[in-house]
Parts: C-alpha cells; sequence; structure tokens
C-alpha cells in the first residue's frame, strides 16, 4: 500500500506539472503569435510613414514649382507692363512732337500767306488755324488712346489656370 499511493500521489504531481507545462507552452505560443502580429504592424506603420512622408515631400515639390512658376508669371507681367509703358510713352512723346510740328506749321503757314501779303481773309487764317489746332487734337487724343491700349496687358495663360 505504502507504493501505490506514493506514485499516486507522484502521478497527480507529475499531471499538474504536465498541464502547466502545456499552458505555459500555449501562453508561450500567444506571446510569440503576438509578438509577429506587432511586429507586422510595426512594418506597416514604417511603410505607411515613408509614404506619407514620399507624398509630403511630392506636395512641397509641387508648392515650390507653383511658386517658381508664379514668380516668373510676375516677372514677366511686370516686363510685359514696363515695356507697354515705354512704349506707350515713346507714342504719346511722338505724338506730342507732331502736334507740335503740325502747330507750328499752321502758324507759319498764316504767318507767310497772312495780312501782309494779302492773299488771305482773317476768316480763312481762323479756319486754318482753327484746323490746324483741331488735327493736332486729335493727334494728341489718338496718341492718349493708344497709350491706354498698350497699357491693357492680356491676361498671361499659366499651368494651373482654369482654361
Amino acid at each position: 500500500m505504502f507504493g501505490f499511493g506514493r506514485s499516486a500521489e507522484l502521478d497527480r504531481r507529475e499531471q499538474a506539472l504536465n498541464m502547466r507545462e502545456q499552458e505555459l507552452n500555449q501562453r508561450e505560443n500567444q506571446i510569440v503569435n503576438e509578438e509577429k502580429n506587432l511586429q507586422l504592424k510595426i512594418y506597416q506603420f514604417h511603410d505607411q510613414q515613408i509614404k506619407l512622408q514620399k507624398q509630403l515631400e511630392d506636395a512641397k515639390n509641387e508648392k515650390d514649382l507653383y511658386h517658381r512658376e508664379r514668380l516668373v508669371l510676375l516677372n514677366t507681367k511686370s516686363y510685359i507692363i514696363e515695356e507697354a509703358k515705354s512704349a506707350a510713352s515713346k507714342l504719346l512723346n511722338a505724338a506730342k512732337k507732331e502736334a507740335e510740328v503740325l502747330k507750328n506749321q499752321g502758324y507759319q503757314e498764316g504767318k507767310l500767306e497772312g495780312l501782309q501779303s494779302g492773299k488771305k481773309s482773317y476768316w480763312d487764317m481762323e479756319k486754318e488755324r482753327d484746323a490746324a489746332l483741331k488735327k493736332a487734337s486729335n493727334a494728341r487724343h489718338a496718341a492718349i488712346r493708344r497709350h491706354k491700349k498698350a497699357l491693357r496687358v492680356p491676361k498671361p495663360i499659366t499651368l494651373f489656370s482654369s482654361k
């Protein structure tokens, strides 16, 4: 009897140890699986982070490209405006000179063929003077219109325009 009781107790202890070992093995397998899942999530997170960084860099590059193109367009626009202003001022100065020449020419003609020579009457001289002044005024107004037209700059077509 002595041997059976002791061996039964040892069997129970061995069974308890075996069950505990099985539980520990299951727990170890569970921890290993959780670790693999966490590593997989970490890799996925790093991949996603790399993709987001690449998208951010692409957006920054696109923004820089947009700003560079905008500056080029602004510089081009200001250059075109300056060119138009200088061309308009040249036209205006030329028209003023032409008007002055016509005015002087009208006065000279009036003096040469005026009352002293007896060829023209006072009223004819007045008509010629008025015609010369009107011609000079029309030339001046035409120059102003050309100047205003030259100042109107067409809108440049950009890469980001809706048209």
